[in-house]
């Protein structure tokens, strides 16, 4: 009688499961439904602990739980760093994870910029696709970007002067931030780099061969993050942005620029999430005990030295 009674009334936010030492969780609106029988048996169950009775105010507040906003990562920049170029995750269980982010191919074949739920890449001759869902990261961060903060730009800025303004807008330097720049570019430089054969080489190593891109009065979005110094050792902490221009014609890795005028957003991400390659490949093996942070800063500002 109270399995029936019970399981009529999933509407009332009811979870019951017939097995061995299954908790019940029951609304309190649901008990007066019952007869008095019922009833009585609910309250000896609750007394017992096998039945969890919440009132409405306890069923809203569990319903309006959420989690922080958080950077989701697939694998690590200094593996990145060492050679590690395999796409394993597709776009199709990246984009689950999130809207906004940034990272590169299987084989290290271009610059990935996700923007509003879209990916594209940015190869190495400068052209700009559409990514398949089929494709493969060996390296992304993504997260689903909701600023909190905005704040218009109205003056030029070279991209030193463009990381003085952002700074007050993180007031703390212990955790990760989103941050999203749009507007026109009097002036942009970016990096793009070709795709990779195996034995795969160093990434300080292929930025020596990247394909750099320079263009003037463009409009279009940075995509970035900046990571707190104790994540050093799976990403980099320091800012970190590609671009991608409004009509989808141009992008890559940003190397300097220069804002005319637009906005600034940002985001604070109070939670990491990470997931590594396969059990079994290339991760596994490599050094990642090796301090990557000088090659890291050769290859986010592109010059592989």
């Amino acid at each position: 009688m109270v399995a029936k009674c019970v399981s009529q009334t999933t509407s009332f936010a009811l979870q019951f499961v017939v097995m061995k030492s299954t908790r019940c969780r029951i609304s309190l609106p649901f008990i007066p439904r019952c007869n008095f029988s019922v009833r009585l048996t609910l309250l000896t169950l609750a007394t017992l602990g096998a039945v969890t009775i919440a009132t409405p105010a306890q069923e809203t507040s569990r319903k309006t739980e959420q989690k922080p906003a958080t950077a989701f990562q697939f694998s690590t920049l200094p593996a990145l760093s060492l050679g590690l170029y395999d796409g394993e995750m597709t776009f199709r269980e990246l984009l689950k994870h999130g809207d906004f982010g940034i990272g590169t191919f299987d084989a290290l074949d271009g610059e990935l910029i996700i923007s509003k739920g879209k990916a594209w890449r940015v190869s190495a001759d400068g052209k700009v696709f559409a990514v398949e869902n089929k494709a493969t990261t060996p390296f992304s961060v993504v997260t689903y970007f909701k600023p909190e903060q905005t704040q218009k730009v109205g003056q030029p800025l070279d991209y030193a002067a463009l990381q003085r303004c952002i700074q007050p807008m993180l007031p703390t330097s212990n955790v990760a931030y989103a941050i999203e720049i749009s507007g026109t570019f009097s002036r942009i430089k970016v990096r793009s780099v070709p795709k990779q054969s195996k034995p795969y080489r160093p990434l300080a190593e292929v930025v020596k061969t990247q394909s750099v891109f320079e263009w003037k009065n463009v409009r279009g979005t940075l995509v970035g993050f900046r990571f707190p110094a104790y994540l050093s050792g799976v990403n980099l902490a320091d800012t970190h942005f590609h671009f991608i221009s409004d009509d989808k014609k141009q992008g890559g890795h940003l190397m300097d620029c220069e804002l005319q005028n637009g906005q600034i957003s940002v985001q604070t991400l109070r939670g990491f999430e990470m997931q590594l390659p396969t059990a079994g490949g290339s991760f596994d093996s490599a050094n990642l005990a090796t301090d990557q942070s000088a090659d890291l800063k050769a290859a986010e500002h592109g010059d592989g030295k």
